[in-house]
């Protein structure tokens, strides 16, 4: 971090800066609304992506880094790091955590989920220690829209760093639309700084996950360079987001036909019309409430699915599921590998608080690797499917944000 003090004396905006500062002063808040449409389609994670786009920003201008050192010098720190705000929903109550900037987006979610796996469930004001003086503020006020929002700071005369409030998002005219507010101080900042600012943050989100050749990789994992989306690999493999031109390689590779144990496992049915896997697929792209990712083998080709489905954003909750389609790239690692990284994007990438799934009792296999990953069994339908000339149970397991953490925290740890 370096701090160039400004000379009063051949700074041009020194008249400007005495009148608000002491002689008038004033500070100002702008609400607008931010189309986020792509960004959730594309499966990127909101808050670590907000983040990322409003520090892109504030870095690259001087206005939103002026500020007064510890010594009460004006001056300019050379960047800012996002401090930001996490929830605990037990107390009620909330931490500030903050993230070093990179300019790497994909380096700088993997960041944003390691400070949050090993400092998000800290219940003090200061979540991770030692925050330093450059700094700035970003709340997130996920349980409500609105349409203006202010900040009354009574002793803050002399702070001039920015302050961004994101509120809840909606669904209006066909678009997605989420709240901010800005506010700022008008001795270093004004109407056109803040404006070209939010153009900025606008323009980016427009082609969200720009910004360097990672895409939010998990840690330890590598993400083949991709300007729209995530992309994980391993073994060979890789997963990412569905699009709507997998339609038709979807069903042949997983419905044409249906591998007969897939079926038995998942309690489907024999056969499926190329109409029904089409129509289904292509509605489930659209759905914002839930996460489709496909499986490729080495030579691209889908192999399998996982999924997060059924969330629920106002508790915070979501089922999910994953599927290897044929026989021949089962007994690899790779359902373990999916089971892994779907819990790892449902708490790290969407914020979610409970993940659960249901499996059945002659699947040991997939019991195994969701054991492995943390998920516990909460209870069973027992006798509740067919399985042959017998029956089997319907089993309910499911893994909560804070058990996420401490399995997040010591794979991280073991990784370093």
């Amino acid at each position: 971090m370096i701090f160039r003090p400004i000379d009063l004396e051949t700074w041009p905006r020194r008249d400007v800066f005495e009148h608000y500062l002491s002689v008038i002063p004033c500070q100002y808040s702008m609400t607008v609304k931010l189309d986020i449409t792509d960004l959730r389609k594309r499966g990127l994670p909101l808050y670590p992506t907000m983040l990322y786009a409003l520090a892109r920003s504030v870095n690259r201008h001087e206005e939103f880094r002026t500020a007064f050192d510890g010594a009460g010098r004006l001056g300019v720190y050379d960047r800012l790091e996002p401090s930001y705000t996490v929830f605990h929903r037990d107390s009620e109550t909330f931490s500030c955590l903050w993230t070093e900037y990179r300019e790497d987006y994909g380096a700088f979610c993997a960041a944003c989920r390691e400070d949050l796996a090993a400092y998000g469930g800290r219940q003090s004001f200061e979540g991770r220690p030692g925050t330093p003086p450059n700094v700035f503020n970003v709340s997130m006020v996920p349980w409500e829209s609105f349409d203006s929002f202010h900040l009354h700071l009574s002793k803050g005369d002399r702070y001039l760093l920015p302050i961004f409030t994101i509120g809840k998002f909606y669904e209006a005219e066909g678009r997605v639309w989420l709240p901010l507010a800005a506010q700022v101080h008008h001795a270093v900042c004004d109407g056109f700084h803040l404006c070209r600012l939010i153009g900025e943050v606008r323009q980016w989100l427009a082609q969200p996950g720009q910004g360097g050749p990672g895409e939010a990789p998990g840690c330890g994992e590598t993400a083949p360079g991709h300007s729209t989306a995530h992309v994980w690999a391993h073994n060979g493999y890789t997963l990412r987001p569905a699009r709507k031109e997998d339609a038709e390689d979807y069903y042949r590779a997983g419905f044409d036909p249906l591998d007969p144990e897939l079926a038995r496992l998942t309690g489907s049915r024999a056969e499926y019309s190329r109409k029904e896997v089409v129509d289904f697929f292509l509605a489930c792209v659209d759905d914002p409430d839930r996460r489709d990712f496909l499986l490729l083998d080495p030579a691209g080709h889908i192999a399998g699915e996982a999924v997060i489905n059924e969330i629920d954003w106002e508790s915070r909750c979501a089922n999910f599921r994953t599927a290897i389609f044929r026989p021949e790239h089962r007994g690899m690692g790779l359902g373990t590998w999916m089971v892994r990284f779907a819990r790892d994007f449902a708490f790290g990438e969407l914020g979610l608080h409970r993940l659960e799934l249901d499996v059945f009792s002659f699947n040991p296999r997939a019991i195994r690797a969701y054991e492995k990953a943390g998920f516990r069994r909460e209870g069973a339908r027992r006798d509740a499917v067919r399985d042959g000339d017998g029956c089997g149970d319907d089993i309910l397991m499911a893994i909560l944000e804070e058990e996420w953490r401490e399995i997040a925290k010591a794979d991280c740890g073991r990784r370093r």
